[in-house]
């Protein structure tokens, strides 16, 4: 092979997780699969959960491809989507299951905790809803034993990295998605904790990304032939693929896939003080913070492909929604949409209690579905810039979705604003970033997006 260095990226999203190969090409980051799967909650013991064991047994099987093809890599990252954790008891076993955050289990946790959802917020930076970790962990204390069985609180990144290590460490970024990690202090607080009931025993003060965890426990490198650093990327996903979004100055971005993360960068976190208008105030690095909110993404396009059996492309369904002329909006981000045995089925049913117009076919649905998150995505630009008192004229869209060519132009049609795509792998990118920070490339995340290609303007 040649002198070139590599890094692994492991990239796991909530319907599917790459591992990823990457390296400097010409000062920029390039990467390449090598391995991809499928991933999603499944039932169990009456809760939609992830099979993390199975995520594992994947990233292992990615790690030895990369052994297959003779590359051995510097290091190697785990990123992932936050808010869901597993908990450990002291002798490093799983307490109770992993599960997901589409669960219901947390409805109504949010007007009956000890502080008030703003409280929260306005102490964190973070508008997570009752998805948040917070609501998740309160649920275990009032519902379960769990929490004391407990030694240790890891998010799913978190725990990857300790099977790969056997180094129970908190990264920083995805400890924010917990609405437990003070927006001041960087680590978990305890008055929060204390006023919620909650062990401060199951935390530790977050690690920043571009530290060097450790190094792959003997036993898989014996099994995977890789033995290299394991490092801290921004572990969660929407931070890591902030990190690639090809600008840097003042510019709208979404990290679209399963989840749509809208947003800009700020230099300092800030608190909303209209308790509707909540956007997060993610740190991504030292002055650069990310200021997003979370809006459901092509989870709804991604639920009914599978309903019809990958019957239809992504190509074809927007074709098929091209050809409508439906016009209705639908909230995307209502409870119904969650996670219901037939998203088709939900649809149809919101537009009946509604008395709009009914769906006659699946370009329908679908039409409704991406003009909708078209909406959406035009409503909390008009609030980002409400805000922070400025006018954006470019959005740039990152991730899998960028490829979403009817989604690009709706949301073009929908903002009137200009549209850059790409790059598609943002979030595996950013990942990398976090790898050559910890090898001296790079003196900070923000540093590396230099090293990201440029986009295409799409409209």
């Amino acid at each position: 092979m040649s002198n070139k260095v590599y890094y692994l990226a492991v990239d796991i999203g909530a319907t599917s997780g790459r591992v990823m190969l990457g390296t400097l090409k010409n000062g920029k980051i390039a990467t390449e699969e090598l391995h991809r799967f499928s991933n999603g909650a499944v039932r169990r013991n009456g809760h939609l959960c992830w099979e993390v064991d199975r995520l594992f047994l994947e990233i292992k099987k990615g790690m030895r491809k990369c052994t297959e093809m003779g590359i051995s890599p510097k290091s190697i990252s785990v990123d992932c989507f936050g808010v869901d954790f597993v908990l450990l008891d002291k002798d490093g076993n799983i307490v109770g299951d992993t599960v997901s955050y589409r669960d219901n289990r947390t409805a109504g946790l949010s007007e009956k905790a000890p502080l008030s959802h703003y409280e929260l917020y306005r102490r964190t930076g973070m508008e997570d809803g009752e998805i948040s970790s917070v609501y998740q962990l309160l649920y275990l204390k009032n519902e379960t034993n769990e929490l004391d069985k407990a030694a240790r609180f890891l998010h799913l990144p978190d725990y990857l990295n300790y099977l790969l290590t056997g180094i129970d460490a908190n990264e920083f970024t995805v400890s924010q998605t917990s609405s437990l990690v003070n927006v001041e202090t960087g680590d978990y607080d305890g008055k929060t904790l204390a006023e919620l009931g909650i062990p401060k025993r199951l935390f530790k003060k977050p690690l920043l990304p571009g530290t060097v965890l450790g190094r792959i426990q003997p036993e898989i490198a014996a099994e995977t032939g890789i033995d290299c650093d394991v490092v801290l990327s921004a572990s969660h996903d929407t931070v890591s693929a902030a990190v690639a979004v090809p600008c840097s100055d003042d510019c709208i971005f979404i990290s679209s896939g399963t989840w749509s993360m809208i947003g800009t960068y700020i230099p300092d976190a800030i608190i909303c003080e209209d308790n509707g208008e909540l956007f997060c105030s993610m740190q991504i690095d030292d002055g650069h913070y990310g200021f997003i909110r979370g809006i459901t993404g092509l989870w709804m396009i991604t639920a009914i492909k599978r309903e019809l059996a990958d019957k239809y492309t992504y190509d074809e369904l927007c074709e098929l929604a091209q050809e409508s002329t439906y016009q209705e909006i639908i909230d995307i981000d209502d409870d119904i949409f969650a996670a219901p045995a037939s998203m088709l089925e939900a649809v149809n049913t919101y537009i009946a209690e509604k008395g709009q117009s009914p769906i006659k076919s699946l370009g329908d649905a679908i039409r409704c579905i991406y003009r909708s998150l078209a909406e959406k995505y035009a409503k909390n630009v008009k609030l980002i810039e409400k805000i922070t008192g400025k006018k954006y004229e470019n959005i740039y869209i990152v991730g899998g979705g960028s490829r979403d060519w009817y989604l690009n132009k709706l949301t073009a049609e929908f903002t009137g604003k200009k549209i850059y795509a790409g790059p598609t792998e943002a979030t595996a990118i950013g990942n990398i970033a976090a790898q050559l920070k910890a090898a001296g490339v790079y003196s900070s995340l923000w540093e590396s997006k230099a090293a990201v290609e440029k986009p295409v303007q799409v409209s």
